[in-house]
C-alpha cells in the first residue's frame, strides 16, 4: 500500500507564501534545523537556498507529473531576482546536489515521530499503541549507477526487471497510516557498494510528503469525528494539491486559519465509499503493444 501511494504521489530565510500554509504541521524552524544540523545551510545568498530546496523536493513528490520548473514557478519557490526571473535546470540540479539527502532524512525522522505521537493517545487499543511492520520495494530511474547499487529482481527465466528497485521496511501507525520509521536496502541484500544520494533524497522527500498528507487527514478526521482511515488518501491528496495551488495566489498570512478550516472541511467529505459486492471476477484486459519489448538478461 505504501509503495502504491508513494508512486501515486513519485524565499530567503522566511517561509514561502504558499507552502507555509502547511507550517501548522511542518514549521519552517524544523527545516532550518535540518539544514543546519546536517551542514547543508546556504552561506551566500542564492535564489534557491537550502531551505527552499527541501521544500522543492517535498513539492516534487506531490506533483509527480510536473516538471521541476513548473513546480518552481507555480509554487513560487525561487527567491525573486529581476535580472534573472527564471531558474535554469542546471542551477536546480546543482542546488539539489549541494543539499544532498541528509537534511531530508533528518527532517523525516523529526516529523515522523512528532506526527505519530501527536495522535498516540487518541487511537489506542486497551492502552496500547498499534503498529505494523511492512516490507516494500520502490522503483528508481534506470541508470547504470542505480542498477549497480540497488540491483533489480531476477526471474527464473533469466530476465531482469526493467528498473532497479530499493528494498524498504517500514514501521507504520495502524490508525493513521503515518510512517514512523523506515530502513532501506539494496534489492540484492548481499551487495555492498556506494550510495546513490539523489535516489535517497527523492525517497525521503516522498515520505515527508506522504506523512504530511496523512497528518492533514488525521487532523480533519478528528475534527469530523471520523477514523483517519475513513478518508480517501487519493481524494485527500487531490484536495491538498488544489488548495496549495489556490494558496499560491493568495499570500496573505492572515487567511491561514480560514484556509486550514476550509481544507479540513473539504477533507472530511472525501470519505472512502463502500464498494458493492462484485458479481464478476476481476480481470485485466491486455493492452495492444505498439512496440516490441526488450527484455534484459542476467549477464
Amino acid at each position: 500500500m505504501l509503495s502504491s501511494h508513494l508512486t501515486y504521489l513519485s524565499a530567503a530565510q522566511q517561509p514561502t507564501p504558499d507552502l507555509s500554509r502547511l507550517a501548522e504541521h511542518l514549521p519552517h524552524e524544523w527545516i532550518e534545523h535540518a539544514v543546519e544540523a546536517t551542514g547543508a545551510a546556504s552561506i551566500r545568498r542564492r535564489r534557491l537556498p537550502a531551505e527552499q530546496v527541501v521544500w522543492l523536493v517535498i513539492a516534487l513528490a506531490m506533483y509527480r507529473h510536473w516538471s521541476i520548473n513548473e513546480v518552481l514557478d507555480s509554487l513560487d519557490l525561487a527567491l525573486p531576482n529581476e535580472a534573472a526571473p527564471f531558474v535554469s535546470k542546471s542551477a536546480v540540479a546543482q542546488a539539489r546536489q549541494r543539499v544532498g539527502e541528509a537534511p531530508l532524512a533528518w527532517l523525516f525522522e523529526r516529523t515522523a515521530w512528532a506526527w505519530t505521537m501527536q495522535d498516540a493517545t487518541r487511537h489506542t487499543f486497551k492502552g496500547l499503541s498499534l503498529w505494523a511492520m511492512d516490507g516494500t520495494t520502490l522503483r528508481t530511474a534506470d541508470s547504470p549507477v542505480n542498477r549497480e547499487h540497488f540491483g533489480a529482481q531476477r526471474y527464473a527465466s533469466g530476465k531482469v526487471a526493467s528498473y532497479p528497485q530499493v528494498r524498504a521496511v517500514t514501521l507504520t501507525a495502524i490508525p493513521t497510516h503515518l510512517v514512523a520509521d523506515i530502513n532501506f536496502g539494496v534489492y540484492d541484500t548481499n551487495e555492498m557498494v556506494r550510495t546513490v544520494e539523489g535516489v535517497y533524497q527523492e525517497i525521503w522527500g516522498a515520505l515527508i510528503a506522504y506523512n504530511l498528507i496523512r497528518r492533514e487527514i488525521a487532523s480533519a478526521a478528528w475534527e469530523a469525528k471520523l477514523d483517519p482511515t475513513d478518508i480517501s488518501f487519493v481524494r485527500a491528496f487531490h484536495v491538498i494539491q488544489h488548495e496549495m495551488m489556490w494558496a499560491a495566489v493568495t499570500p496573505a498570512f492572515g487567511k491561514i486559519p480560514a484556509w486550514l478550516n476550509r481544507l479540513h472541511a473539504r477533507l472530511a467529505f472525501e470519505t472512502v465509499e463502500k464498494q458493492r459486492g462484485r458479481k464478476c471476477p476481476r480481470v485485466v484486459k491486455a493492452l495492444p503493444q505498439r512496440y516490441s519489448v526488450r527484455h534484459l538478461k542476467v549477464p
